[in-house]
């Protein structure tokens, strides 16, 4: 389409309205936006973090941003939507690497803009482009063929490479930025409320008829961002306190209101009885299992926590003591039907000892990588609790995924 047909030269509020009318999904993310003009802005525009406000800004430098072509200005609208909508607002230098130094915050805004930009053609040439990227691989002498179109973090690891390779001296000639980043300020609450209302934008932009606008290899980012709404860690323990059951015991300190004096009353509990499988066939890194142990130590101040260890077929069940005490037996092939058979089959569950008369959940803890269970009349929750990029055998429970960086 050609935009200097459609948008006469007007100011910014007319063509960000008209922009919005070529690409109505944009709607749902310019409202989480305040809109400003900032003379002092050293870029054509920018992005940033009211606290009053509790909201996004979206900072532009009228006279730079009036210079541009007005394709180039609706394809400068479009990056900064696109910074909102793939989580770029909501993600700090801090998360990714050991250090807050200059340069790693400057390279992670280089990678994100590059994860952008090459879906937006009309921006000006001199922005940063996977080709750009590909121009400083040559330039350090380095043997990668940069692909377009992939996310920041792929960006982000090739320039980590090139400053290596030149010895943290890699000068990224040629680069200029159309905007300013500048939301590392946002508190970490801030941080978990901007990105709920940016998931829940996503959603309804997903089971909208706009979805089918959204370029392939966006819709795939944003997938991926669906899949894990909060930290595993914290779904970890809102699956335990969800778990919870009514648990029944008896006691003289209590009056039975029936027969007083005859039998003993009754004291009701809430506690959940959750078993926690752990597939030991090898593709779980140790660090992983680690850090899962220590958050299912936290579980288990509030439930009764049984451990599994299985690969083809059960190794060991016993009752949760403490995270450092538990080594990984098997490294076998993988099943999970032994696994769900003993919470299913009181018969077959007694020849590992003596456990709960029933369970409120079940916790796999695996990559994925085995046959569907044979799962039927499955009655309590079920959390699978997965590498990156790997998924759960079934359809039945819900996915969570572990994240070496936290």
């Amino acid at each position: 389409m050609n935009f200097e047909s459609t948008i006469e030269f007007e100011g910014f509020d007319k063509v960000l309205l008209k922009a919005l009318g070529l690409k109505p999904h944009y709607v749902k993310f310019s409202v989480l936006m305040d809109k400003r003009s900032d003379s002092k802005l050293p870029a054509v525009a920018g992005i940033g973090f009211d606290k009053e406000k509790e909201t996004f800004i979206f900072y532009r430098n009228d006279e730079g941003f009036n210079k541009l072509s007005v394709a180039e200005r609706v394809a400068v609208i479009e990056h900064e939507f696109l910074h909102v909508m793939l989580g770029h607002l909501t993600t700090r230098v801090s998360d990714y690497t050991d250090d807050e130094q200059k340069e790693e915050h400057v390279l992670l805004n280089i990678a994100m803009d590059a994860a952008i930009n090459d879906f937006l053609p009309d921006l000006p040439n001199w922005t940063v482009s996977s080709k750009l990227i590909q121009k400083w691989v040559d330039e350090a002498n380095l043997k990668i063929c940069v692909e377009a179109k992939k996310e920041w973090e792929y960006y982000f690891l090739i320039l980590k490479q090139i400053q290596q390779k030149t010895g943290g001296k890699g000068s990224f000639s040629g680069v200029q930025g159309i905007d300013k980043h500048d939301w590392d300020s946002m508190s970490e609450a801030d941080r978990q409320k901007m990105e709920a209302e940016v998931k829940g934008a996503l959603e309804k932009l997903k089971n909208s008829q706009q979805w089918g606008n959204i370029p392939g290899e966006i819709g795939l980012v944003i997938d991926k961002l669906l899949k894990s709404v909060i930290p595993w860690q914290k779904e970890l323990r809102l699956f335990g306190q969800n778990c919870k059951s009514s648990e029944k015991s008896y006691t003289r300190m209590r009056t039975n209101r029936r027969n007083p004096g005859i039998w003993p009353g009754q004291r009701c509990e809430d506690k959940a009885n959750v078993i926690v499988w752990v597939d030991s066939s090898g593709s779980v890194p140790d660090n992983l299992i680690k850090k899962f142990f220590n958050e299912v130590a936290g579980m288990a101040k509030f439930a009764n926590v049984w451990i599994g260890v299985h690969d083809y077929n059960i190794k060991t069940v016993e009752k949760f003591k403490k995270a450092s005490s538990y080594t990984v037996l098997g490294r076998g092939g993988t099943s999970f039907d032994e696994c769900f058979r003993f919470v299913k089959d009181r018969s077959f569950r007694k020849q590992w000892g003596k456990f709960a008369d029933g369970f409120s959940g079940i916790i796999m803890l695996t990559d994925g990588e085995a046959a569907d269970p044979k799962i039927e009349d499955l009655k309590i929750k079920v959390l699978w609790v997965l590498p990156q990029n790997h998924s759960a055998p079934t359809k039945i429970g819900k996915e969570i995924f572990l994240n070496e960086r936290n």
